[in-house]
């Protein structure tokens, strides 16, 4: 077989890495051609521009001339095809024309698919290859058609890109198929991207102007990017161009042209032939590569369901088998993707063994298991379950009484009492922890297990923050007289806290004393070593960059660690492409997968009930690999200004968060990442938590930011993002828990360090008070009161106002008698008053806030009352009203009584003022975003319980707002569909609208100004034409325009019923004004209401509720007659029902609930009546101390 010396090193470089079990092959329509026809004179496969000839008589009734061949595109054609006859006709085109049941499988497929490909890419639509695999023995292919099969698939696959005859799935034919399939088929596009990353790939059957072949080398290249595409051979009789071979060579794509071989003489079947008979014969050359099982575990053994009526023989060929797994490992520091996933396939059906009562089972052999078990574990980054932990224990514990015999030894013990410290670690169990970091130092004798243990014991320390313990310990840590492994381990850990230039001194002589052993090896054996250099060279290349932004070096330099990397990778060490697989395979929204799930059997009303296992999940497993990587490298997630593996920890976390929370929490704390604690701390998750977990870990990061604000020593800048995570633990922690944190807040506002950085501070205040219920609120009342004086008297000088707001502004307490004696200091009080006068209007602002609050409560005497009133008065704006900027001005009238000079100040400044038009700005397309109503509209509103207004004032006011309605109302129309600057513009204008109905309601219908009909109507009228929600509107003027009520009563029962948000809102918004001013609708809009809450299962449902809450307080007696049934029925069904509902719906549902039913409990009560069971059950739900506090307080 003689290959030209130009192909034969591309040719031998292939089938080296084709049985090193890294190479995957594309196959394209040309192979095809190499079928065997059933009989003859069968129609022969087309190639491109054959096919396009079809397409083209089809639509123009006539054949291409041969000429004009290259000024026709097939895939254009087919378009033009499916646009005049359809997408049925153009299927049924490709059917009749690739003859594929015509033909049968040429024994080139048969010896193609007994080569150990990773995977088969095609973008054929027949059945070939589907029919070959099914007689190749020597490996088990799995077909996927379908983009949904991939998410659980595993090598070596058959994965039909384009579509299949024998299925339904659509074939890829067209220009519009192409443009749209890299988002339709994104899992194929990333499929085929990740195969390109781990493995050489080798294209057959593709010509250079393959429309196949164009689109995907250019959907690769769009992927990865010029620089990145990897080395991709073109293999066959091709007949390229110099021109085409110059191009093909820019897309990385290496041509390997088998017309030049001697004996092909133009033949595609035997040029291929002679591809494959040569890659064949290279099965037993000299190559160098892990061989899992070789020889001596078949893959039928393998991949067995374990025979346990024979278990002994069983785990004794097992044992052995793993035994030569282990011994002939190379040494890589992390096993290489591939044969990870190898070495867990072949393992994780030995699960089932830890469910077993292995009593009668030979300890020696169990024992010998457990340890080959973990090793493999291990090497495949995979932890430790919970479900093995006691069976592990339990054999550990009497390895002591085998210690003499050869099989259970020492070292083997260690290593078991080491994976079972990392479970530990990573579950946060310290007690038991404790308990095996004794005993495994009670086993350790050599140096290098000693070092072991001081690794996994700085380990802990790191995950329990322990930073003052933890720098004794890497202090005292010497590693000169140990291997540079444990030097890396070191420094890996010395990088992640901070001590950068000392980790670079260790990671520098780890990296001389790695390259001298491998310099004193002729031949490298074993690739412990240059796995190691890899490694740390990788650490050390961030570990400069980390040191260079420090000193403010932003233009950081390539180091020379590049080129060798590069030459690394012939040994399969390659840190930063394992790195990115692993990121690769959860860079994705997870899929959910329930612990149970019920599917229909193929018996009518027959089920189907599937148990998940952790072990089982391929999103679990994948996080995990991820997290177990990174520790196993020595990468951390991040180092100072260098964020290493942030995002791969991310997506681990939103795995992870069910099921390993606390190594969860670990990692986020390690990557200081505050979109890790979104991830972790939902309320979803928090649900799942105990009470005493939370508990623990709330005070866990109480200490941790105690530290930091204090100073006395930490390892990451905690105040930075743990004030985030204890906001949203304090809806589920003790009141001790949520007290300290308040003591801590206060510690904090008292330091004013502006060295120290904190962010959320305004988020865990507000949370905080928000956990706290009416009672426990008034009690702590005192000590927020003095915070609040210490901000404004110290004129906000050490404090940004909205990092550390005033705590009186989260709480609105109202009177209560049983309060009466709480005192403030009268000091404190003379103090705010003073701040009203202050020239920051941020210091007045926030001490009106809190002398509002405590005149609120009746706390001030009558000499504060009149400082603070008299203090008000000496800042007064143009129109004699006092300067505020947190309060509107009718908050005036009620404080000072109606008093006569405010009530002619605050008509006189409305009566001058007007809605903010936007189209009369200097910049009318310039938009601010206000997210509030408008000024005018919330001043007037407001108004009209202190203010006695004229007919005259009434019509001008009308006046102002109809202008202001005529003058933007184009804006909205507009901008329905379209966002400045990602901004919300129709929104942000509605939202300014918002009280312009209510407005209207109070002055128009109110004082029933008739002038304005005509106007109202048209109003009405432009609602409706321009397909905004007029419902509500309808509603406030139903009875001034004298409206149709049935048909507007049909309209609101099918706005219910449509199952469209806004709508339905506005809807609710209709009702609960119908239902709040009474008249003749009122009975007809309850039943309306009624039906909704028994037999709706929308989501808005909660706002039902709401309406119902606030017309229980206006009329008991109606609401007992037409919505308590409805209502009672509801209660049934929160806490079992509305499965529909995501999390955060049930909640905000069960609050709700929870609101009303407190209300019906106390007015049952109150009367001496017996109380519905369904009030009872939900009030004792509710009040478990387990209960989110925000649901618990309502029963407060």
């Amino acid at each position: 077989m003689k290959i030209p010396a130009t192909i034969k090193p591309y040719i031998e470089e292939i089938a080296q890495c084709l049985w090193s079990k890294n190479a995957s092959i594309m196959i394209g329509a040309g192979f095809s051609m190499n079928a065997q026809p059933h009989f003859d004179n069968v129609k022969k496969f087309p190639n491109w521009q054959e096919l396009g000839n079809v397409f083209f008589r089809k639509v123009r009734g006539e054949d291409i001339q041969h000429a004009k061949y290259n000024f026709f595109d097939p895939l254009k054609l087919a378009y033009e095809v499916e646009a005049n006859f359809g997408r049925a006709v153009l299927d049924n085109l490709l059917r009749e024309n690739i003859p594929d049941s015509d033909h049968k499988p040429s024994k080139l497929h048969y010896s193609l698919l007994n080569l150990p490909w990773t995977d088969v890419f095609t973008t054929n639509y027949d059945t070939l290859l589907e029919r070959a695999a099914d007689s190749v023995s020597e490996r088990n292919y799995k077909v996927i058609v379908n983009k949904e099969d991939l998410i659980h698939s595993v090598s070596p696959r058959i994965v039909k890109l384009h579509g299949c005859f024998a299925a339904s799935t659509p074939l890829i034919i067209n220009e519009e198929d192409y443009r749209t399939y890299p988002t339709k088929f994104a899992p194929f596009v990333n499929t085929v991207q990740q195969a390109l990353l781990e493995n050489t790939l080798c294209l057959i059957g593709f010509s250079g102007d393959d429309p196949n072949f164009l689109k995907w080398i250019g959907w690769i290249r769009d992927n990865l990017g010029e620089k990145n595409s990897p080395k991709i051979y073109l293999i066959g009789v091709l007949g390229l161009t110099p021109s085409q071979e110059k191009t093909l060579s820019q897309y990385n794509i290496t041509s390997v042209d088998l017309s030049l071989c001697e004996g092909v003489e133009g033949s595609h079947y035997n040029a291929i032939k002679l591809f494959i008979d040569y890659c064949t014969k290279q099965k037993n050359s000299e190559r160098v590569h892990w061989d899992i099982n070789k020889g001596a575990y078949s893959k039928e053994i393998n991949e067995k369901k374990i025979d346990f009526s024979n278990l002994h023989n069983e785990l004794v060929t097992t044992v052995q088998t793993w035994q030569q797994d282990r011994q002939s490992y190379p040494g890589w520091l992390v096993a290489p993707k591939q044969y990870r996933e190898v070495l867990w396939n072949r393992t994780s059906n030995w699960h089932s063994l830890f469910t077993l009562n292995s009593d009668e089972l030979d300890f020696k052999l169990v024992f010998c298991f457990l340890y080959e078990f973990l090793w493999r574990k291990e090497k495949s980054l995979i932890p430790i379950f919970d479900h093995e932990v006691d069976f592990l224990e339990k054999y550990l514990i009497s390895w002591e009484s085998y210690e003499d015999d050869a099989e259970v030894t020492r070292e083997k013990a260690f290593f078991i009492t080491i994976a079972l410290l990392r479970y530990f670690r990573e579950e946060g169990k310290n007690d038991s922890w404790l308990k095996f970091y004794r005993i495994a130092k009670s086993i350790a004798k050599t140096l290098d297990e000693k070092e072991s243990l001081t690794n996994q014991y700085a380990l802990f320390l790191l995950f329990e923050n322990e930073s003052v313990k933890l720098f004794d310990v890497l202090s005292k840590w010497n590693t000169e007289s140990s291997s540079p492994y444990w030097m890396y381990r070191k420094a890996s850990i010395l990088a992640e806290v901070g001590e950068c230039i000392t980790a670079k001194e260790n990671l520098e002589k780890a990296l001389i004393r790695v390259r001298k052993k491998i310099n004193n090896s002729l031949i490298i054996s074993s690739y412990s070593n240059v796995s190691l250099e890899s490694y740390i060279l990788t650490l050390l290349d961030e570990v400069c960059i980390s040191i260079k932004f420090k000193d403010r070096v932003y233009e950081v330099e390539n180091t020379d660690y590049s080129e060798r990397l590069d030459d690394l990778k012939q040994f399969e060490c390659d840190p930063r492409l394992e790195k990115y697989l692993l990121t690769l395979n959860i860079n994705h929204e997870p899929a959910i997968l329930k612990s149970v799930t019920t599917k229909s059997g193929f018996d009518i009303g027959s089920k189907q009930t599937v148990q998940h296992y952790m072990h089982d999940n391929k999103e679990y497993i994948d996080a995990f690999r991820f997290l177990k990587f990174c520790e196993d490298a020595g990468i951390p997630f991040r180092l100072p200004h260098v964020a290493i593996a942030k995002s791969g920890a991310q997506s681990a976390i939103k795995r992870l968060s069910f099921a390993a929370p606390y190594w969860s929490m670990v990692t986020m704390i390690r990557t200081h990442d505050e979109k890790s604690i979104e991830l972790l701390f939902t309320r979803e998750c928090l649900s799942d938590y105990d009470l005493d977990f939370v508990d623990k870990l709330a005070n866990k990061y109480l200490t941790l930011l105690n530290r930091y604000t204090t100073g006395k020593g930490c390892l990451y800048e905690y105040g930075l993002f743990l004030p985030e995570a204890l906001s949203r633990m304090c809806s589920k922690s003790r009141i001790e828990t949520r007290d300290r944190i308040l003591e801590l807040l206060i510690l904090i506002y008292k330091q004013k360090n502006k060295n120290k950085n904190f962010s959320n501070i305004n988020k865990l205040f507000k949370r905080l008070l928000n956990s706290y219920n009416h009672t426990e609120l008034f009690e702590r009342l005192p000590v927020l009161v003095d915070l609040s004086c210490e901000l404004v008297s110290e004129d906000y000088s050490h404090y940004d106002r909205y990092s550390f707001p005033n705590p009186i502004s989260y709480i609105s307490l109202k009177e209560d008698a049983n309060f009466g004696g709480i005192k403030i200091n009268p000091k404190t009080i003379t103090s705010l008053i003073a701040s009203l006068h202050s020239e920051v209007s941020e210091v007045r602002g926030e001490a009106l806030i809190t002398l509002n609050q405590l005149f609120t409560l009746k706390i001030l005497n009558k000499t504060q009352i009149k400082s603070f009133k008299t203090n008000l008065l000496k800042k007064l704006d143009n129109y004699g009203l006092p300067i505020t900027n947190v309060f509107y001005k009718f908050y005036f009238l009620e404080l000072f009584n109606c008093d006569k000079t405010l009530l002619r100040s605050f008509k006189e400044y409305l009566l001058s003022t007007s809605p903010q038009s936007q189209s009369k700005q200097k910049e009318p397309k310039s938009f601010g975003l206000s997210d509030m109503p408008d000024a005018f509209t919330v001043e007037l509103s407001g108004s009209f319980r202190y203010v006695n207004w004229e007919v005259e004032e009434l019509e001008i006011h009308v006046k102002k707002i109809l202008a202001w309605w005529e003058s933007d109302k184009n804006i909205v129309e507009k901008q329905q569909k379209a966002d400045v600057f990602g901004f919300d513009v129709q929104k942000e204008m509605w939202v300014r609208f918002s009280k312009i109905v209510e407005c209207l309601y109070k002055t128009v219908v109110n004082f029933e100004l008739k002038k304005f009909r005509a106007q109202l109507s048209n109003m009405c009228f432009e609602f409706e034409e321009k397909g905004f929600n007029s419902l509500y509107l309808k509603a406030v003027l139903l009875s001034y325009l004298e409206l149709n009520a049935t048909k507007f009563y049909n309209e609101l029962g099918n706005a219910l019923a449509s199952e469209q948000k806004d709508i339905m809102l506005d809807a609710f918004r209709a009702i609960n004004h119908l239902i709040n001013v009474s008249g003749d609708y009122v009975k007809d809009i309850l039943g309306l209401l009624s039906n909704f809450m028994m037999f709706s299962n929308s989501s808005l449902i909660i706002h039902a509720i709401k309406i119902s809450k606030v017309y229980f307080k206006k009329d008991k007696e109606l609401f007992r007659l037409y919505l308590e049934a409805s209502i009672l029925n509801l209660l049934e069904k929160t806490d079992k029902g509305y499965e529909q509902f995501s999390f955060d719906e049930r909640l905000e549902l069960r609050v709700s609930v929870g609101e009303l039913a407190c209300l019906i409990f106390n007015d049952y009560q109150e009367n001496g009546q017996e109380i519905p069971s369904s009030i009872l059950e939900l009030r004792e739900l509710q009040m478990s101390e387990n209960e989110f506090s925000e649901v618990r307080n309502i029963w407060n």
